[in-house]
Protein backbone atom coordinates (compact mmCIF):
# COMPACT_ATOMS: atom_id res chain seq x y z
CA UNK A 1 0.00 0.00 0.00
CA UNK A 2 1.27 3.46 -0.87
CA UNK A 3 1.85 6.16 1.73
CA UNK A 4 -1.15 8.11 0.42
CA UNK A 5 -3.26 4.96 0.64
CA UNK A 6 -2.22 4.43 4.27
CA UNK A 7 -3.10 8.02 5.16
CA UNK A 8 -6.47 7.65 3.41
CA UNK A 9 -7.15 4.43 5.32
CA UNK A 10 -6.32 6.13 8.63
CA UNK A 11 -8.69 9.02 7.95
CA UNK A 12 -11.50 6.73 6.76
CA UNK A 13 -11.07 4.70 9.95
CA UNK A 14 -11.08 7.90 12.03
CA UNK A 15 -14.28 9.02 10.27
CA UNK A 16 -15.98 5.72 11.09
CA UNK A 17 -14.79 5.86 14.71
CA UNK A 18 -16.04 9.43 15.16
CA UNK A 19 -19.37 8.49 13.58
CA UNK A 20 -19.63 5.50 15.90
CA UNK A 21 -18.85 7.63 18.95
CA UNK A 22 -21.50 10.20 18.05
CA UNK A 23 -24.02 7.43 17.41
CA UNK A 24 -23.28 5.83 20.78
CA UNK A 25 -23.55 9.24 22.47
CA UNK A 26 -26.96 9.81 20.83
CA UNK A 27 -28.18 6.37 21.91
CA UNK A 28 -27.06 7.06 25.47
CA UNK A 29 -28.93 10.36 25.38
CA UNK A 30 -32.09 8.66 24.15
CA UNK A 31 -31.83 5.89 26.76
CA UNK A 32 -31.43 8.54 29.44
CA UNK A 33 -34.52 10.35 28.15
CA UNK A 34 -36.54 7.12 28.13
CA UNK A 35 -35.35 6.29 31.63
CA UNK A 36 -36.41 9.74 32.85
CA UNK A 37 -39.76 9.27 31.14
CA UNK A 38 -40.25 5.98 33.02
CA UNK A 39 -39.31 7.65 36.32
CA UNK A 40 -41.88 10.36 35.66
CA UNK A 41 -44.52 7.78 34.92
CA UNK A 42 -43.76 5.88 38.13
CA UNK A 43 -44.63 9.05 40.03
CA UNK A 44 -48.07 9.28 38.46
CA UNK A 45 -48.68 5.51 38.14
CA UNK A 46 -50.63 5.19 41.42
CA UNK A 47 -53.16 7.74 40.18
CA UNK A 48 -53.42 5.91 36.85
CA UNK A 49 -54.09 2.69 38.78
CA UNK A 50 -56.69 4.37 40.94
CA UNK A 51 -58.37 5.78 37.86
CA UNK A 52 -58.40 2.31 36.27
CA UNK A 53 -60.04 0.91 39.43
CA UNK A 54 -62.59 3.75 39.59
CA UNK A 55 -60.95 5.27 42.72
CA UNK A 56 -59.22 8.20 41.05
CA UNK A 57 -59.98 11.78 42.01
CA UNK A 58 -61.83 14.01 39.63
CA UNK A 59 -60.93 13.75 36.02
CA UNK A 60 -59.57 17.27 36.01
CA UNK A 61 -57.30 16.44 38.93
CA UNK A 62 -55.96 13.32 37.27
CA UNK A 63 -55.37 15.23 34.05
CA UNK A 64 -53.48 17.90 35.97
CA UNK A 65 -51.29 15.26 37.62
CA UNK A 66 -50.58 13.60 34.27
CA UNK A 67 -49.86 16.96 32.66
CA UNK A 68 -47.47 17.81 35.49
CA UNK A 69 -45.70 14.49 34.92
CA UNK A 70 -45.48 15.17 31.20
CA UNK A 71 -48.22 12.82 29.99
CA UNK A 72 -51.62 13.11 28.39
CA UNK A 73 -54.34 10.43 28.19
CA UNK A 74 -54.64 8.96 24.75
CA UNK A 75 -57.76 7.44 23.22
CA UNK A 76 -56.94 4.89 20.54
CA UNK A 77 -59.19 2.99 18.20
CA UNK A 78 -59.14 -0.83 18.52
CA UNK A 79 -56.99 -1.33 15.41
CA UNK A 80 -54.26 1.04 16.61
CA UNK A 81 -54.39 -0.49 20.09
CA UNK A 82 -54.01 -4.00 18.69
CA UNK A 83 -51.18 -2.86 16.39
CA UNK A 84 -49.25 -1.26 19.25
CA UNK A 85 -49.85 -4.20 21.57
CA UNK A 86 -48.20 -6.57 19.05
CA UNK A 87 -45.31 -4.28 18.09
CA UNK A 88 -41.93 -4.61 19.82
CA UNK A 89 -41.63 -2.21 22.76
CA UNK A 90 -38.51 -0.17 23.40
CA UNK A 91 -38.84 -0.50 27.19
CA UNK A 92 -40.85 -2.65 29.59
CA UNK A 93 -40.97 -2.18 33.37
CA UNK A 94 -42.94 -4.22 35.89
CA UNK A 95 -44.50 -2.27 38.74
CA UNK A 96 -46.38 -3.39 41.87
CA UNK A 97 -49.75 -2.48 40.38
CA UNK A 98 -49.09 -3.40 36.76
CA UNK A 99 -46.67 -3.24 33.83
CA UNK A 100 -45.51 -0.11 32.03
CA UNK A 101 -44.52 -0.51 28.37
CA UNK A 102 -43.13 2.23 26.17
CA UNK A 103 -43.65 2.24 22.40
CA UNK A 104 -42.33 4.67 19.83
CA UNK A 105 -44.17 5.90 16.76
CA UNK A 106 -41.93 8.29 14.81
CA UNK A 107 -41.01 10.99 17.32
CA UNK A 108 -43.96 10.26 19.59
CA UNK A 109 -43.60 8.08 22.71
CA UNK A 110 -46.73 6.17 23.77
CA UNK A 111 -46.92 4.55 27.18
CA UNK A 112 -49.19 1.63 28.00
CA UNK A 113 -50.08 0.95 31.64
CA UNK A 114 -51.44 -2.57 31.90
CA UNK A 115 -53.27 -3.69 35.03
CA UNK A 116 -55.85 -6.34 35.89
CA UNK A 117 -58.46 -3.62 35.54
CA UNK A 118 -57.50 -2.88 31.93
CA UNK A 119 -55.10 -0.79 29.86
CA UNK A 120 -54.52 2.90 29.97
CA UNK A 121 -52.68 4.64 27.11
CA UNK A 122 -50.69 7.81 27.65
CA UNK A 123 -48.75 10.06 25.30
CA UNK A 124 -45.54 11.77 26.35
CA UNK A 125 -45.90 15.54 26.04
CA UNK A 126 -42.34 16.55 26.82
CA UNK A 127 -40.22 17.32 23.74
CA UNK A 128 -38.15 14.45 22.39
CA UNK A 129 -34.41 15.25 22.25
CA UNK A 130 -33.34 16.10 18.73
CA UNK A 131 -29.77 15.35 17.63
CA UNK A 132 -29.34 18.69 15.89
CA UNK A 133 -26.63 19.99 18.22
CA UNK A 134 -24.91 16.63 18.17
CA UNK A 135 -25.12 16.50 14.36
CA UNK A 136 -23.62 19.99 14.21
CA UNK A 137 -20.67 18.91 16.33
CA UNK A 138 -20.33 15.78 14.20
CA UNK A 139 -20.26 17.86 11.00
CA UNK A 140 -17.66 20.22 12.50
CA UNK A 141 -15.53 17.22 13.51
CA UNK A 142 -15.73 15.79 9.97
CA UNK A 143 -14.82 19.15 8.42
CA UNK A 144 -11.81 19.46 10.72
CA UNK A 145 -10.74 15.86 10.11
CA UNK A 146 -10.95 15.99 6.32
CA UNK A 147 -9.48 19.47 6.25
CA UNK A 148 -6.46 17.93 7.99
CA UNK A 149 -6.48 15.13 5.41
CA UNK A 150 -6.45 17.56 2.48
CA UNK A 151 -3.64 19.51 4.14
CA UNK A 152 -1.55 16.35 4.52
CA UNK A 153 -2.24 15.25 0.94
CA UNK A 154 -1.20 18.66 -0.32
CA UNK A 155 1.97 18.44 1.79
CA UNK A 156 2.79 15.09 0.14
CA UNK A 157 2.17 16.38 -3.39
CA UNK A 158 5.90 17.20 -3.88
CA UNK A 159 6.59 13.47 -3.50
CA UNK A 160 4.76 12.85 -6.78
CA UNK A 161 6.84 15.54 -8.48
CA UNK A 162 9.98 14.03 -6.97
CA UNK A 163 8.98 10.55 -8.19
CA UNK A 164 8.47 11.85 -11.73
CA UNK A 165 11.89 13.53 -11.61
CA UNK A 166 13.57 10.35 -10.34
CA UNK A 167 11.87 8.38 -13.14
CA UNK A 168 13.35 10.78 -15.69
CA UNK A 169 16.75 10.42 -14.01
CA UNK A 170 16.37 6.63 -14.23
CA UNK A 171 16.02 6.96 -18.00
CA UNK A 172 19.18 9.05 -18.22
CA UNK A 173 17.86 12.61 -18.08
CA UNK A 174 20.25 14.24 -15.60
CA UNK A 175 19.21 17.76 -16.59
CA UNK A 176 16.01 17.51 -14.52
CA UNK A 177 15.87 19.76 -11.45
CA UNK A 178 14.36 18.61 -8.15
CA UNK A 179 14.94 21.88 -6.29
CA UNK A 180 12.04 23.00 -4.08
CA UNK A 181 11.68 26.32 -2.24
CA UNK A 182 9.99 24.84 0.82
CA UNK A 183 11.74 23.89 4.06
CA UNK A 184 10.13 20.62 5.10
CA UNK A 185 11.78 17.18 5.07
CA UNK A 186 10.61 16.36 1.53
CA UNK A 187 12.16 19.58 0.23
CA UNK A 188 15.43 18.78 2.04
CA UNK A 189 15.62 15.39 0.30
CA UNK A 190 14.72 16.94 -3.08
CA UNK A 191 17.31 19.72 -2.75
CA UNK A 192 20.03 17.28 -1.66
CA UNK A 193 19.21 15.09 -4.68
CA UNK A 194 19.37 18.16 -6.93
CA UNK A 195 22.84 19.04 -5.61
CA UNK A 196 24.01 15.45 -6.19
CA UNK A 197 22.63 15.53 -9.73
CA UNK A 198 24.50 18.70 -10.57
CA UNK A 199 27.76 17.15 -9.33
CA UNK A 200 27.13 13.91 -11.26
CA UNK A 201 26.27 15.89 -14.37
CA UNK A 202 29.54 17.84 -14.06
CA UNK A 203 31.54 14.63 -13.56
CA UNK A 204 29.93 12.96 -16.60
CA UNK A 205 30.59 16.04 -18.69
CA UNK A 206 34.24 16.03 -17.63
CA UNK A 207 34.56 12.32 -18.41
CA UNK A 208 32.99 12.77 -21.83
CA UNK A 209 35.39 15.60 -22.64
CA UNK A 210 38.29 13.43 -21.50
CA UNK A 211 37.19 10.42 -23.56
CA UNK A 212 36.50 12.51 -26.63
CA UNK A 213 39.93 14.12 -26.34
CA UNK A 214 41.61 10.71 -26.04
CA UNK A 215 39.72 9.24 -29.01
CA UNK A 216 40.47 12.31 -31.08
CA UNK A 217 44.17 12.10 -30.27
CA UNK A 218 44.21 8.39 -31.09
CA UNK A 219 42.34 8.76 -34.35
CA UNK A 220 44.90 11.22 -35.67
CA UNK A 221 47.91 8.83 -35.58
CA UNK A 222 45.72 5.98 -36.85
CA UNK A 223 44.67 8.06 -39.85
CA UNK A 224 48.29 9.06 -40.49
CA UNK A 225 49.38 5.43 -40.19
CA UNK A 226 46.75 4.35 -42.74
CA UNK A 227 47.87 7.09 -45.07
CA UNK A 228 51.55 6.14 -44.84
CA UNK A 229 50.71 2.45 -45.18
CA UNK A 230 49.00 3.20 -48.48
CA UNK A 231 52.37 4.24 -49.96
CA UNK A 232 54.14 1.06 -48.90
CA UNK A 233 54.83 -1.60 -51.45
CA UNK A 234 52.52 -4.58 -51.58
CA UNK A 235 53.61 -7.30 -49.16
CA UNK A 236 52.99 -9.09 -45.91
CA UNK A 237 53.94 -6.12 -43.73
CA UNK A 238 51.51 -3.83 -45.51
CA UNK A 239 48.64 -6.27 -44.89
CA UNK A 240 49.58 -6.61 -41.23
CA UNK A 241 49.76 -2.85 -40.76
CA UNK A 242 46.46 -2.39 -42.51
CA UNK A 243 44.80 -5.05 -40.31
CA UNK A 244 46.34 -3.45 -37.22
CA UNK A 245 45.07 0.04 -38.07
CA UNK A 246 41.63 -1.35 -38.93
CA UNK A 247 41.57 -3.13 -35.58
CA UNK A 248 42.46 0.06 -33.70
CA UNK A 249 39.89 2.06 -35.62
CA UNK A 250 37.25 -0.59 -34.87
CA UNK A 251 38.09 -0.55 -31.16
CA UNK A 252 37.71 3.22 -31.02
CA UNK A 253 34.30 2.89 -32.64
CA UNK A 254 33.32 0.26 -30.07
CA UNK A 255 34.47 2.46 -27.20
CA UNK A 256 32.40 5.33 -28.59
CA UNK A 257 29.28 3.12 -28.72
CA UNK A 258 29.88 1.85 -25.20
CA UNK A 259 30.36 5.40 -23.91
CA UNK A 260 27.06 6.48 -25.52
CA UNK A 261 25.27 3.44 -24.15
CA UNK A 262 26.50 3.91 -20.57
CA UNK A 263 25.54 7.60 -20.57
CA UNK A 264 22.04 6.77 -21.95
CA UNK A 265 22.77 8.72 -25.15
CA UNK A 266 22.41 5.65 -27.35
CA UNK A 267 19.08 5.16 -29.15
CA UNK A 268 18.10 1.53 -29.57
CA UNK A 269 17.15 0.48 -33.11
CA UNK A 270 15.19 -2.70 -32.57
CA UNK A 271 14.21 -4.87 -35.52
CA UNK A 272 14.11 -8.50 -36.66
CA UNK A 273 17.44 -9.90 -37.88
CA UNK A 274 18.44 -13.41 -39.01
CA UNK A 275 20.66 -15.11 -36.46
CA UNK A 276 23.13 -16.06 -39.21
CA UNK A 277 23.52 -12.41 -40.19
CA UNK A 278 24.21 -11.38 -36.59
CA UNK A 279 26.87 -14.08 -36.18
CA UNK A 280 28.55 -13.21 -39.51
CA UNK A 281 28.76 -9.51 -38.59
CA UNK A 282 30.22 -10.37 -35.18
CA UNK A 283 32.95 -12.39 -36.91
CA UNK A 284 33.62 -9.50 -39.29
CA UNK A 285 34.23 -7.28 -36.26
CA UNK A 286 36.89 -9.75 -35.12
CA UNK A 287 38.75 -9.17 -38.43
CA UNK A 288 39.26 -12.89 -39.00
CA UNK A 289 39.94 -14.32 -42.42
CA UNK A 290 37.42 -16.93 -43.70
CA UNK A 291 39.93 -19.75 -43.31
CA UNK A 292 40.63 -18.68 -39.72
CA UNK A 293 36.92 -18.68 -38.95
CA UNK A 294 36.50 -22.22 -40.29
CA UNK A 295 39.55 -23.39 -38.37
CA UNK A 296 38.79 -21.79 -34.98
CA UNK A 297 34.98 -21.69 -34.82
CA UNK A 298 32.24 -24.31 -35.20
CA UNK A 299 28.79 -22.88 -35.85
CA UNK A 300 25.36 -24.49 -35.47
CA UNK A 301 22.91 -21.77 -36.55
CA UNK A 302 19.58 -22.67 -38.20
CA UNK A 303 18.89 -20.28 -41.06
CA UNK A 304 15.22 -19.81 -40.14
CA UNK A 305 15.88 -18.31 -36.68
CA UNK A 306 15.45 -14.55 -36.37
CA UNK A 307 16.07 -12.26 -33.40
CA UNK A 308 14.38 -9.04 -32.26
CA UNK A 309 17.29 -6.87 -31.13
CA UNK A 310 19.58 -3.93 -31.83
CA UNK A 311 21.97 -5.03 -34.58
CA UNK A 312 25.03 -3.03 -33.50
CA UNK A 313 24.88 -3.79 -29.77
CA UNK A 314 23.95 -7.46 -30.15
CA UNK A 315 26.79 -8.17 -32.57
CA UNK A 316 29.22 -6.24 -30.33
CA UNK A 317 28.29 -8.42 -27.34
CA UNK A 318 28.55 -11.59 -29.43
CA UNK A 319 31.90 -10.47 -30.84
CA UNK A 320 33.33 -9.97 -27.32
CA UNK A 321 32.16 -13.39 -26.16
CA UNK A 322 33.61 -15.12 -29.23
CA UNK A 323 36.86 -13.16 -28.94
CA UNK A 324 37.22 -14.16 -25.27
CA UNK A 325 36.36 -17.77 -26.03
CA UNK A 326 39.04 -18.04 -28.73
CA UNK A 327 41.67 -16.09 -26.81
CA UNK A 328 41.37 -17.95 -23.52
CA UNK A 329 40.98 -21.49 -24.85
CA UNK A 330 44.14 -23.63 -25.00
CA UNK A 331 43.16 -24.96 -28.43
CA UNK A 332 41.91 -21.55 -29.65
CA UNK A 333 38.64 -23.12 -30.69
CA UNK A 334 35.05 -22.31 -29.78
CA UNK A 335 31.56 -23.53 -30.67
CA UNK A 336 28.54 -21.29 -31.27
CA UNK A 337 25.15 -23.01 -30.97
CA UNK A 338 21.90 -21.17 -31.61
CA UNK A 339 18.37 -22.34 -30.81
CA UNK A 340 15.12 -20.35 -30.78
CA UNK A 341 16.05 -18.13 -27.82
CA UNK A 342 19.38 -19.51 -26.53
CA UNK A 343 22.83 -18.61 -27.88
CA UNK A 344 25.59 -20.70 -26.33
CA UNK A 345 29.35 -20.15 -26.77
CA UNK A 346 31.47 -23.10 -25.58
CA UNK A 347 35.23 -23.49 -25.30
CA UNK A 348 37.59 -25.88 -23.55
CA UNK A 349 39.69 -24.47 -20.75
CA UNK A 350 39.83 -23.66 -17.07
CA UNK A 351 36.71 -22.24 -15.39
CA UNK A 352 36.46 -18.60 -14.43
CA UNK A 353 38.47 -18.09 -11.23
CA UNK A 354 35.65 -15.94 -9.79
CA UNK A 355 31.84 -15.90 -10.11
CA UNK A 356 30.39 -14.10 -13.13
CA UNK A 357 29.24 -11.18 -10.93
CA UNK A 358 32.89 -10.28 -10.25
CA UNK A 359 33.45 -9.75 -14.00
CA UNK A 360 30.52 -7.37 -14.41
CA UNK A 361 32.68 -4.39 -13.47
CA UNK A 362 35.34 -2.92 -15.78
CA UNK A 363 38.61 -4.61 -14.89
CA UNK A 364 36.85 -6.03 -11.84
CA UNK A 365 38.73 -9.32 -12.26
CA UNK A 366 42.18 -8.96 -13.76
CA UNK A 367 42.96 -11.77 -16.15
CA UNK A 368 44.53 -10.55 -19.33
CA UNK A 369 41.74 -8.18 -20.36
CA UNK A 370 38.92 -10.72 -20.02
CA UNK A 371 37.23 -8.56 -17.40
CA UNK A 372 36.64 -5.66 -19.77
CA UNK A 373 35.13 -7.92 -22.43
CA UNK A 374 32.63 -9.46 -20.01
CA UNK A 375 31.85 -6.02 -18.60
CA UNK A 376 30.94 -4.84 -22.10
CA UNK A 377 28.77 -7.93 -22.64
CA UNK A 378 27.03 -7.45 -19.30
CA UNK A 379 26.33 -3.75 -19.99
CA UNK A 380 24.89 -4.52 -23.42
CA UNK A 381 22.68 -7.35 -22.15
CA UNK A 382 21.23 -5.05 -19.47
CA UNK A 383 20.39 -2.40 -22.08
CA UNK A 384 18.83 -4.97 -24.45
CA UNK A 385 17.10 -6.94 -21.71
CA UNK A 386 18.98 -10.12 -22.65
CA UNK A 387 19.70 -12.81 -20.08
CA UNK A 388 23.40 -13.55 -19.52
CA UNK A 389 24.70 -16.50 -17.52
CA UNK A 390 27.74 -18.74 -17.22
CA UNK A 391 28.24 -22.44 -16.59
CA UNK A 392 31.11 -24.92 -16.46
CA UNK A 393 30.85 -28.66 -16.99
CA UNK A 394 33.48 -31.33 -17.67
CA UNK A 395 36.20 -28.91 -18.76
CA UNK A 396 33.90 -26.79 -20.96
CA UNK A 397 33.03 -23.13 -20.35
CA UNK A 398 29.52 -22.13 -21.44
CA UNK A 399 28.45 -18.52 -21.89
CA UNK A 400 24.72 -18.27 -22.56
CA UNK A 401 22.72 -15.40 -24.02
CA UNK A 402 18.91 -15.59 -23.71
CA UNK A 403 17.71 -13.46 -26.64
CA UNK A 404 14.21 -12.63 -27.90
CA UNK A 405 13.54 -15.04 -30.71
CA UNK A 406 10.49 -15.01 -32.98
Amino acid sequence: MTLLGKIRAIFVTATLVIGGLFYVAYQIQMEHFESQMLDRFMQVAPFCHMQSAGQAPAADGTSNLLSTGGFKPLLLNPDTTNDLAHSPPILTHKMPRGTATIFRRGETYILRFHTTMGDQWLRNTQPTPRPLVMLLWYALALVALWGLYLWLVRSLQPLKTLHEAVTRIKHGDLSVSTHQPRRDEIAQVANTLDEALRKIEALIHSRQLFLHAIMHELKTPIAKGKLLNAFLEEGENKERYEALFDRLDLLLGEFAKIEQMLTANYTLRLAEYPAVELADHALELMLLAPEEIDRHLTRHIPTEITVHTDFQLCTLALKNLLDNALTHSPDHHATLTVTDTIWTIRNHGDPLPQPLEAWKEPFGASSGGLGLGLYIVHSITEVLGIGFRYGYEEGVNMFVLEVHGV
